[in-house]
């Protein structure tokens, strides 16, 4: 080079000088010499100042960038004598850019990242800016709100209307104004939910997070109801209690504590009652706590508290800890009973004991002196002659329970319990002699008091009423059982279960019930006579016997029905077991006369205090499930539920409102459109039941279900029904309308008079209705019932005549594909909830375009139902569907209204 300014020295770190025999090109990083010439030549070549940026190496050895300017100077001829220019370090600058480029890369890496995790969050996210414009909504938020897909860009308001009426409003306004977060957390009227939302503000408006917390909000409110019910039980226990934490800290105290105490209602949680113990025993009382505290050992202890009138008494204090599964205690249970008047009575009993032997001895009847604590203390001579068991020595200290039977010994126990609080006590009771002679006892116990009045010991007088307990035992079996089975009568069961529930009830136990009913009883009897029916009922009532324990009671009601009633073994029974047993005994054949008849049973059952309060209720809701599980077929058990009770209501409601329909012909069909999906055209009519209540308006089919169960019901209606449409259909061809193929639904229990296609060619001929226009709508239960025989002879009559058959809400049962094999199937109709799914749901729709396709391969067509959209629509013809109905086309009008609809087009629905 022939010139370099010092500038240049600074810039290398070279001298001046050193440039004599140095090229710059030296100094240049290998990699930018070639891109540099390059730009330096094409500049030149153009006759233009250059401009680049480069690498070099310092004499330190780092590298520098530079920006080398310049232009190439010319001779008058154009010849280029020189280049001259200026070049300057630019490393900061270029280290800035490629910083800012850098940090471009991690915004957008960062915004990537941030947008990831905005579409994979739970929550739904959106933003909006300070015109409350969408600006950004996450995939979770149009899952939410299927109606906001197209929303980014518009006002929320327009899209969420009912949100301005709502709670949420106030704190979107109160965020977007202050620049501060809110949270909000309440029920959507117009959404039908409740959400949680968090609010924040962002540089250009707010951004909500919100998620939808119905389960949560119905777990919190189960959880208070829960907690509610816990503690009013807990304040109905007759004792004081309470419950602390693991660490001991007491949380809890029922009601009767603060009655006792009269202390104000939370005051004595943690340490609070511990002013209230006598001062004697509270050092006691708290070294006996921290031990059970430190051991986890059952705290039992008897100390005194401050009553409410201000008097110390005696208490018996008792926890219990509550372990979780892996046996760490999390919670204390602990009870205090008032005990001070035990106390007092033992602390001031004064034994005295005033026995006159010589009049005891001269008594014929059994007489006993018993302790108070139940041992036995004297027994006259006459009492060791007619028990025959030993000597007075032998005898004495014995607990005069134990001489009892041990089926006796609760009995016993009863009475000494009754005189032992100062009542007199009378029972009879059955106690062999020592040398097993079978005797009957007439016993009075009665208390006998010292001088201060307290109770000090028992007088049991015992007298042999053998003789008269055996003919009233005869009296008494006669009055109880039934001649034929030997089973216990109707009264007996009655007096049993009372009994037996009692018991239960005190027991804190259960008593379950099973009523029998036998299948085809009256068959047997009409087909064999009473003879064969008496003989079947005597090997059902052994058979029965024999399927239940040696605790448990059977009887017979009368006529083919049977009672059982169970009562568990150590806490442990299985109704439902034996149930099982006992239908599986009677559904074995009974030989009589040479030849095997059976009948078969159904079984109802109910558990006492479960499924009800009394023993008369108990029976009723045994009958329930009874009757539930004839409704769904004879045979086998039912186990009463608590829908059952609704259901049997609901039941009776609903066939009470069909007689009235019935009675005052109030039944008024409705029709409904069926089109072809690709034009709109009406194809024809589905006839909808509707019937009309004089105060209630117009009614839909659902309001008399239970009526379609019932044969006779069922028929009337159907006729009605019937007769309505074909009247109408007449009234239209009269006209010379084109309604094309009226539908009409028929229930199963509709098939049962085995005349159901006589009778309906008989109307339509009455009314001169071609069968063609006619069409059978049908479901699978139709053909899982009993009498499907007669099911599949009606429909292949109709068929052979003319009338079309359709298989209604088909998909949904569990035989489709057999049915449509086995029966002269015209038409299925898909399920409307197949259609509901259909644009989300790629399993409905896989499975509502392969019924399309079979229905195509077998020649059967096929009608959507429940369409309600054109995007249902859509997707229906684009999986071949060719028929359709739904509130898109049209909802159930009147009769009157059927010509003008039919004459309606709607362009809309052409493709």
């Amino acid at each position: 080079m022939s010139y370099v300014s010092q500038g240049v020295a600074e810039l290398t770190g070279l001298p001046v000088e050193a440039f004599e025999n140095l090229a710059w090109q030296d100094l240049m990083h290998p990699d930018d010499a070639s891109s540099v010439q390059a730009e330096i030549d094409e500049a030149i070549i153009n006759g233009r100042p250059f401009s680049v940026a480069y690498r070099i190496f310092h004499d330190s050895g780092e590298l520098r960038w530079v920006r080398e300017r310049g232009r190439a100077v010319r001779e008058a001829g154009g010849d280029i004598l020189y280049l001259e220019g200026m070049i300057s370090d630019v490393t900061q600058e270029q280290n800035l850019r490629e910083e800012s480029e850098q940090s471009q890369l991690s915004v957008k890496a960062y915004a990537k990242q941030l947008s990831e995790v905005l579409e994979s969050t739970s929550d739904c996210v959106f933003s909006l800016d300070r015109a409350w414009r969408f600006t950004y909504l996450n995939g979770r938020t149009l899952g939410e709100f299927p109606r906001v897909a197209s929303a980014l860009g518009h006002n929320i308001l327009s899209v969420l209307p009912s949100l301005e009426d709502s709670p949420f409003w106030e704190p979107f306004q109160r965020t977007m104004d202050t620049r501060q977060a809110a949270h909000c957390e309440a029920f959507m009227e117009g959404l039908g939910h409740w959400y949680e939302a968090h609010i924040s503000p962002s540089e250009d408006g707010i951004t909500v997070f919100f998620r939808n917390i119905d389960d949560r909000r119905l777990a919190e409110e189960a959880v208070r109801e829960r907690e509610a019910r816990h503690k009013t039980t807990l304040d109905q226990i007759p004792q004081m209690v309470w419950c602390t934490r693991a660490d001991g800290y007491h949380d809890y105290y029922s009601r009767l504590w603060y009655d006792f105490t009269g202390m104000p209602e939370g005051s004595t949680d943690g340490e609070g009652w511990n002013d209230i113990f006598h001062p004697d025993d509270r050092e006691r009382a708290w070294a006996k706590w921290r031990n059970s505290l430190q051991t986890g050992e059952h705290y039992e202890i008897e100390y005194r508290l401050r009553h409410r009138t201000g008097e110390y008494r005696w208490v018996l204090g008792r926890a219990w800890p509550e372990r979780d599964a892996k046996g760490e205690i999390v919670r204390w249970h602990g009870t205090c009973t008032d005990i001070h008047d035990k106390i007092l009575a033992q602390n001031a009993l004064v034994e005295s004991q005033r026995l006159q032997e010589s009049v005891l001895e001269a008594s014929a009847d059994c007489i006993k002196i018993i302790r108070r604590d139940g041992t036995v203390e004297f027994i006259n001579g006459s009492g060791l002659l007619a028990t025959e068991l030993g000597t007075l020595a032998s005898l004495m200290g014995k607990p005069w329970v134990s001489l009892w039977p041990e089926a006796e010994r609760a009995t016993v126990q009863k009475a000494l319990d009754c005189a032992l609080s100062d009542n007199k006590a009378r029972f009879s009771g059955f106690s062999p002699t020592g040398s097993g002679i079978p005797k009957w006892w007439d016993v009075v116990v009665t208390p006998i008091k010292d001088d201060q009045g307290q109770i000090a010991r028992l007088l049991v007088v015992s007298r042999d009423i053998t003789a008269q307990r055996e003919a009233a035992d005869q009296l008494k079996w006669a009055s109880e059982h039934d001649d034929l089975t030997r089973l216990p009568n109707r009264k007996a069961f009655e007096a049993h279960l009372d009994a037996t529930t009692s018991r239960a009830r005190s027991a804190d136990s259960a008593v379950a019930l099973l009523l029998i009913d036998l299948d085809h009883f009256k068959h047997v009897n009409d087909t064999l006579g009473h003879v064969a029916g008496d003989h079947l009922l005597g090997i059902y009532a052994q058979r029965i016997r024999s399927m239940i324990g040696p605790n448990d009671f059977v009887a017979r009601l009368g006529g083919d029905e049977f009672a059982v009633v169970l009562e568990p073994i150590d806490g442990k029974f299985s109704p439902l077991a034996t149930g099982n047993a006992i239908v599986e005994s009677l559904s074995g054949p009974v030989e009589f006369d040479g030849r095997f008849i059976s009948a078969g049973a159904s079984l109802g059952g109910a558990i006492f205090p479960r499924d009800a309060d009394t023993a008369s209720d108990l029976f009723k809701i045994a009958d329930i499930a009874l009757y539930a599980l004839k409704e769904g077929g004879r045979g086998g058990i039912r186990m009463f539920h608590s829908h059952m009770r609704e259901e049997a209501q609901l039941a009776a409601s609903q066939l009470s409102l069909a007689r009235v329909a019935v009675t005052a012909q109030a039944v008024e069909p409705h029709y409904q459109p069926k089109v072809e999906l690709a034009t709109g055209r009406i194809v024809g009519m589905e006839a909808l039941l509707r019937w009309r209540h004089e105060t209630r308006g117009l009614q839909t089919p659902d309001t008399v279900f239970e009526a379609f169960k019932d044969y006779r019901l069922a028929a009337k209606i159907g006729d009605l029904m019937q007769r309505r449409v074909f009247q109408d259909l007449r009234n239209w061809l009269d006209q010379g309308l084109s309604v094309g193929t009226i539908s009409i639904n028929a229930a199963p229990a509709e098939f049962l008079r085995d005349d159901f296609a006589e009778r309906l060619f008989s109307r339509m001929a009455e009314h001169s209705i071609p069968p063609n226009l006619i069409e059978i709508e049908v479901t699978e239960h139709v053909f899982l019932n009993r009498g499907s025989d007669i099911v599949g002879r009606a429909l292949e009559l109709l068929n052979q005549g003319g009338v079309r058959i359709a298989l209604d809400d088909f998909g949904t049962g569990h035989s489709s594909l057999s049915h449509l094999r086995d029966f002269p199937v015209d038409v299925v109709k898909i399920d409307k909830s197949f259609v509901d799914r259909l644009a989300q749901d790629r399993g409905a729709r896989a499975i509502v375009s392969a019924v399309m396709g079979l229905a195509s391969n077998l020649g059967i067509d096929v009608v959507a139902e429940g369409i309600e959209n054109d995007l249902q629509r859509r997707l229906l013809i684009e999986d071949g569907g060719r028929l359709g109905q739904g509130y898109l086309f049209g909802r159930p009008i009147a009769a009157d209204a059927v010509p003008a609809h039919v004459g309606l087009s709607n362009p809309r629905l052409v493709a």
